[in-house]
């Protein structure tokens, strides 16, 4: 691992009153909980693009047309009227932990 890195792990590390390998073994468990999380998700999405479960472009880019004039005031978020794929967040495995790994 980099020194700056290092220097950044040490930095949470102090800031939280841990120890250096809570916060890594905290930042490997946060990236492997989000890497499944993609993997799965596109896992399926390929199964259901397979299954030609799939969103026709023009709707895509009709619905963007749509919402970015509904609201120029600020930074438009579209809603297809069926959603491309179903959302799911990533899941914690584990809960705050209250002692040092």
């Amino acid at each position: 691992m980099g020194a700056r890195t290092l220097k950044r792990v040490d930095s949470i590390a102090r800031a939280l009153s841990r120890s250096r390998a809570w916060v890594i073994n905290e930042a490997v468990e946060r990236y492997l909980d989000y890497e499944e999380w993609f993997v799965g998700e596109v896992v399926e999405g390929l199964k259901e693009a397979a299954a030609g479960e799939v969103v026709d472009h023009g709707e895509v880019v009709r619905e963007w047309e749509r919402a970015a004039k509904v609201d120029t005031r600020r930074q438009a978020r579209p809603a297809l009227s069926r959603p491309i794929y179903p959302s799911r967040q990533p899941s914690r495995r584990h809960q705050h932990r209250t002692q040092d790994n």
